[in-house]
């Protein structure tokens, strides 16, 4: 998530002003040219990223195929999807990441995953009105006597692009696909603003007052000029949330947007797909991995991806297939490289991977521990600690203090204030996030049957590795402080708290 949290123990007024110079810098430099990028604030939708975004979000290869009923767009093909994105984008002014990455998950929300673009018959008036909600935002009519069967919105965009016979044929918001998604573009940069809240609500004043205080910056703008202030603040997405289900004047906080779980989970997800925590050039918490150790940044990158979503679930489990399948660990019980427990054992094939896609020096091993077979002929062990380094953690018997072969693989990001080490890896909590490791004592422990014995495992810190011929720069050496909750509520899109937890592989 691209939140103000990333950045930490700061003075709140110099980190204000320093996310506007850099906002303000950035975008000069966007403007002439002084800057590029791959993000989506220099360029337009992809076709292909544009089907790997609805496979990812609803984990289908095609559009609009419709939930309990059929889907009325007469054009589903992803090459006219991505043009009229485009062309959306380009004629209401949907500039940077956030304008677009904002626009596209709430759509994917209220379209199922871009597979209906029509509300469907409910118990709710609306699904057999006239003017029923339709488009990807689902434009709905005024209401009249129980149903939506004044014109309302449907007028006012009929006059917009002059065509009156939306109006008496409103399902041609639903059939044409132009219009299915310029009537969203349309809806979210020109008409849906949030309240100024002024005046006086007699007995909810007070509740009016709270939202006036807290969310001051977003008061009078359109959903689309929402954009810049999500960058800074999540709670602004889920103002924007709010705005298009209908903010009640008797609520303050206590109650999320409809479908908040599902709408943060496809924001997460889109902005994992786009790399905007790493390549945006106008997000002002643009993680920055220059002159660091080359693997960190595909690291943090997949686990925006995956989105703090756990290891059974889309996309997580078709990535951890991936990192498996690139260290010879396969789904297959017939193969012999087959292990019955593959599905809590995964990160040493995360962290093998990783450093494969940076061309690092590494082993194709879902084993955490043949980080000690491969000492000296493709890892090195180090005495200090660096940014990237290989936290190689072994299980011990309590007894004996024997090592029983398994651990796990994971790498230092930072340091808790207590100065535990904070680690991102594969396969904590039974995903890819944040989690704290003892350098010394005792880091974790469980009981388990060895032998039919029940006897109880200690994990403890192994030592710290490298690459084989990768020399950490100074930056490499600086390590910093880190909030774990909050590094994890980025990954995740929303706040987290207590997510210290472990569970990690024994492989």
């Amino acid at each position: 998530m691209i939140v103000n949290f990333i950045l930490l123990n700061q003075n709140t007024n110099l980190y204000t002003k320093k996310v506007q110079d850099l906002s303000f810098i950035r975008q000069m430099r966007l403007i002439y040219g002084e800057q590029s990028g791959n993000c989506l604030c220099s360029r337009s939708l992809e076709e292909e990223e544009v089907k790997l975004m609805v496979k990812r979000i609803s984990g289908k290869d095609s559009l609009w195929n419709g939930i309990a009923e059929s889907c009325d767009i007469t054009d589903k093909s992803f090459a006219s999807f991505t043009s009229e994105l485009n062309k959306m984008f380009t004629k209401y002014g949907f500039k940077t990441c956030i304008d677009k990455i904002s626009f596209l998950a709430q759509a994917a929300h209220e379209t199922g995953g871009f597979q209906q673009n029509k509300e469907e018959k409910s118990s709710h008036a609306s699904s057999t009105s006239t003017y029923k909600g339709r488009g990807l935002i689902q434009i709905t009519g005024d209401l009249k006597d129980g149903e939506y069967n004044e014109a309302g919105l449907y007028k006012k965009y009929a006059d917009s692009v002059n065509d009156q016979s939306i109006i008496s044929n409103p399902d041609l918001v639903s059939e044409n696909l132009h219009y299915t998604i310029d009537s969203s573009g349309w809806y979210f940069a020109r008409i849906k603003k949030v309240p100024k809240w002024s005046g006086t609500w007699s007995s909810y004043d007070n509740i009016r007052k709270k939202k006036v205080a807290y969310f001051n910056e977003g008061l009078g703008k359109t959903l689309l000029e929402l954009g810049p202030l999500i960058n800074q603040d999540s709670k602004y997405f889920w103002l924007q949330s709010k705005i298009i289900n209908g903010y009640s004047k008797k609520h303050y906080l206590e109650k999320n947007p409809n479908g908040w779980d599902d709408r943060k989970e496809k924001f997460s997800l889109i902005i994992g797909l786009f790399k905007t925590n790493t390549e945006c050039i106008n997000n002002p918490n643009k993680l920055d991995f220059t002159d660091k150790a080359p693997w960190m940044k595909i690291a943090i990158e997949e686990a925006y991806n995956a989105a703090f979503i756990k290891e059974k679930k889309r996309p997580v489990a078709a990535m951890v297939k991936k990192y498996h399948n690139y260290n010879n660990y396969f789904d297959d019980p017939n193969t012999p490289n087959y292990i019955e427990d593959k599905e809590d054992a995964w990160c040493a094939s995360f962290a093998n991977w990783v450093l494969a896609q940076a061309n690092q020096k590494h082993i194709k091993s879902p084993a955490s521990q043949g980080v000690l077979t491969a000492e000296g002929t493709n890892f090195i062990r180090v005495t200090e600690p660096s940014f990237g380094a290989i936290v190689l953690m072994t299980n011990y018997r309590k007894d004996t203090g024997a090592s029983i072969g398994k651990g796990h693989m994971t790498f230092l990001y930072g340091k808790e204030s207590n100065g535990n080490l904070v680690c991102l890896g594969g396969n904590q909590g039974d995903r890819i996030k944040f989690s704290p490791y003892k350098q010394t004592g005792v880091s974790s422990s469980r009981k388990v049957k060895i032998n039919g014995v029940k006897v109880t495992i200690e994990q403890k810190f192994n030592g710290f590795f490298l690459p084989l011929n990768y020399t950490p720069s100074q930056i490499d050496k600086e390590i910093e402080i880190i909030n774990i909750d909050n590094m994890n509520s980025s990954l995740s899109g929303s706040t987290l708290t207590n997510t210290s937890d472990s569970n990690e592989s024994t492989l």
